[in-house]
């Protein structure tokens, strides 16, 4: 019920709603949900889940947006999602939570198909006294693959 209620409220997307279905339910709501106009991606931590969902039919990703890989070993979010985008099935859609403007280039040098800018990511620029326009630019500028 949430994807028609979000739908029919002009939402584009949501996230997190199929992320909470277990089992084959994942694939069956991804479908849906995309045959409705709505994209939801289902996140992803690991690639055996990944491979899982894959051959259920799932082909909408998100990897670090609500999970969140944020173990205290340097660099093991930046590690892992590079290693699920990198192992991501043919065809499939990926995208990544970031909370930096660093996070954005990794992620999209590690071949993610959209960014996610989380509300870290906004509040810090706005402590650091930049406005979401100058902020949305500077990510524009790492991830647009034009050195």
């Amino acid at each position: 019920m949430q994807l028609v209620e979000a739908k029919e409220a002009g939402a584009a997307g949501v996230l997190g709603v199929i992320g909470q279905v277990n089992g084959r339910g994942t694939a069956v709501m991804s479908s849906f949900a995309a045959a409705i106009g709505l994209d939801a991606p289902v996140e992803v931590v690991n690639a055996r889940e990944m491979n899982g969902l894959s051959r259920a039919g799932v082909v909408f990703y998100g990897v670090n947006l609500s999970v969140g890989l944020s173990i205290a070993v340097p660099g093991f979010a930046t590690d892992m999602a590079h290693g699920l985008l990198g192992g991501m099935p043919f065809g499939t859609i990926s995208l990544v939570g970031v909370k930096d403007v660093e996070q954005a280039r990794k992620a999209r040098l590690s071949g993610a198909d959209a960014i996610l800018v989380k509300k870290e990511m906004i509040e810090a620029a706005a402590a650091e006294g930049k406005d979401l326009r100058t902020l949305l630019d500077q990510v524009q500028y790492v991830t647009c693959g034009d050195d």
